[in-house]
């Protein structure tokens, strides 16, 4: 889906035609067995001819066996003249274009309460729980009426035996309940068939979703989904004024989304606000150029919170376009904050650095002193990277001043940016401090259920623990970082906490389980682009390799072939590090290879390394910086990145 970009008029995971699912597709003489086992008839060779038609694809051949049941017969032969014979799609059609015409078949001698029911569920994207598609039964009169006065044990038992057709999905709910899904590739046909009786059911049934009871706070996506269904069928009919009431007042204008959090949700919702061309521009006719540059902004920053920084950016680039154009510099001021994330992110640091500056000159220019707070921290989390530390701790100090005069409670500076300036602090040594302002950072955050926020405040104190030699609560609190951020699929911020619970299986000496964390780490951030990831994650395999090998003096061989793959990561580590400009990595990698050159028996070269090493440490790390007395032991945990 990130792959959708502002440009591109094509949604492939919104589409409307039949959908295939994700299985592989069974050999002519598996499906031949399977529609056998469903009592199709006809010979060995008419079954591998159906298998063959439709791609192996067992819940096509299903409906296929199903749709011959309904016709009263087991002989495949006469439906298949009709669905492939000559002026059917031809052999080489694609599958969608035969599953198409199968389904509308299979349609024809359904039973209507089956295919009204199917459509109810078709309605959702995702599992619908049984009481739900009871009320829409009772209330949307395109359904009732045709439905008669039938019970919901009535329906329930309709939906099971949907089930047992291989229609639908059976699943359990939270509490056990019964949940159906339609199969994607059956989901857009019913759907359609249910919305093609009226137009007026889209508006109906999505006011039907909004009025159900909701949570006060909702602690899941499937909690919202009914607000979610209802969105995309107020946009299916053109009504975008409703849609955003429904986005601002019950997603709390997408802030729910991201503190569930709900991202994968979030961004299939706002697609359909600004996925293609016609919807932006009914986007900014029914709404404003101002919310048009808003949902913008909204699909950028859940691709990049997923983790697709390439799909995030023509989003970002498009939105900035529109606030330009119309002047509006608040909001230009927050897009380029979040482009400034993005381009960190892939080592982009000039352009990262451009971007901080100029919302910091738009939020002077406003007068305003939260956008200003922001802004400095946003620059401040550039220029530690950049290894410009002097100037990133003068920027963290301006936006905690404006933190503390402006902020209601006069908190020191918390959120995103209070993280930033938590990891500094640690990188530095400032230990205690750095705690300070992370334990109170994560009060707020629990405070606020900002989810994401409070994942990375556990991975600062999980590295300060660290850094204190407290290994076991370090590792609650990386556990708990990994597994907050896993629960919403934030892949921009997983791969640090990986890497801070490699080191910490290093320090316990399991050096098989720290490999697997840099493994996922690097799996994570190659991939995307996320550059900077990627320098620590190869700078950490090395000295997860180092470590092991001065570990295991007695065995040799493996000792060598450890040392070797030092190299290959620290050497890959800083042509990347110095590709990006990213100061800490490239300091990292001449300590790893200057440790790598001394197991090699090259003290030379060792001690040329080791000199360069030391004068980025110095460049690093300020001395009117510097705790006194410093506590910084040149190793790893306390400045892990």
């Amino acid at each position: 889906m990130a792959g959708d970009t502002p440009g591109n008029d094509a949604q492939p995971d919104l589409g409307s035609g039949p959908r295939s699912v994700d299985l592989m597709g069974l050999t002519d003489d598996e499906g031949a067995r399977l529609l056998a086992q469903m009592k199709v008839g006809g010979s060995e060779e008419v079954r591998r001819d159906v298998s063959r038609r439709l791609a192996g694809h067992p819940l096509a051949l299903r409906v296929f066996a199903s749709a011959l049941a309904l016709e009263g017969q087991d002989d495949p032969a006469p439906l298949c003249r009709d669905l492939f014979g000559e002026e059917a799609p031809r052999e080489d059609d694609p599958l969608e274009l035969k599953l198409k015409r199968l389904l509308a078949r299979y349609q024809e001698k359904l039973p209507e309460r089956q295919t009204l029911l199917l459509g109810l569920v078709a309605l959702f994207p995702e599992p619908v729980d049984v009481g739900t598609v009871c009320r829409m039964a009772r209330e949307l009169p395109v359904v009732r009426k045709p439905l008669g006065r039938v019970g919901d044990k009535t329906i329930a038992q309709a939906l099971r035996r949907l089930c047992d057709s291989h229609l639908l999905v059976r699943e359990a709910g939270p509490a056990g309940e019964e949940r159906y899904r339609c199969p994607p590739m059956l989901r857009d046909h019913f759907r359609a068939a249910l919305l093609e009786r009226s137009r007026k059911i889209t508006v109906a049934a999505a006011e039907m979703l909004a009025g159900l009871p909701a949570a006060e706070r909702p602690e899941s996506a499937r909690e919202i989904e009914p607000v979610l269904t209802a969105i995309e069928l107020l946009l299916e009919a053109s009504d975008f004024v409703k849609a955003d009431e429904l986005y601002r007042w019950r997603l709390e204008n997408g802030r729910l989304l991201k503190r569930l959090p709900a991202l994968h949700e979030g961004l299939r919702c706002v697609l359909r606000f600004v996925g293609t061309a016609r919807q932006r521009a009914q986007c900014e006719h029914q709404l404003s150029t101002r919310k048009l540059g808003f949902y913008l902004n909204e699909a950028a920053l859940f691709t990049l919170l997923g983790g697709e920084t390439r799909g995030a950016l023509p989003f970002y680039q498009a939105s900035l376009a529109v606030y330009r154009g119309a002047g509006d510099k608040k909001n230009l001021s927050i897009g380029l904050r979040n482009l400034s994330d993005l381009c960190r992110a892939l080592g982009q640091l000039g352009e990262a650095k451009a971007a901080s500056r100029e919302a910091l000159s738009l939020a002077e220019e406003m007068d305003d002193a939260a956008e200003q707070e922001k802004s400095w921290a946003s620059l401040g989390t550039v220029l530690v990277t950049a290894g410009r530390v002097s100037e990133a701790a003068s920027a963290f100090d301006q936006a905690n001043a404006l933190s503390v005069a402006h902020d209601p409670d006069g908190d020191e500076l918390y959120s995103t940016g209070g993280i930033a300036w938590a990891d500094l602090l640690l990188r530095l040594g400032f230990w205690s401090q750095a705690r300070r302002l992370t334990e109170a950072n994560l009060k707020i955050c629990q405070r606020h259920g900002w989810s994401n926020d409070v994942g990375r405040c556990h991975w600062i104190l999980g590295r300060l623990d660290m850094a204190e030699g407290q290994l076991a609560s370090a590792g609650a609190h990386l556990a708990t970082a990994e597994s907050t951020l896993r629960r919403g699929q934030v892949l921009m911020a997983l791969p640090a906490v990986l890497l801070a619970a490699a080191e910490l299986h290093v320090a316990q000496g399991a050096f098989d389980a720290a490999l697997a964390k840099a493994e996922e780490a690097l799996q994570i951030a190659t991939p995307r682009e996320l550059r900077l990831h990627q320098a620590d994650a190869l700078l950490t395999r090395g000295r997860i390799f180092l470590a092991r090998a001065q570990a295991l003096p007695g065995d040799a061989a493996t000792a060598q072939r450890d040392v070797e793959r030092v190299q290959e990561d620290g050497e890959a580590g800083l042509a990347l590090a110095k590709g990006c400009g990213y100061v800490w990595a490239e300091r990292d990698a001449l300590w790893l290879l200057s440790e790598t050159m001394k197991a090699l028996s090259d003290p030379a070269r060792s001690r040329t390394l080791a000199e360069e090493f030391r004068v980025l440490e110095r460049r690093l790390l300020p001395v009117d910086l510097l705790p006194d007395p410093p506590h910084l032991d040149h190793g790893r945990n306390d400045r892990r990145s």
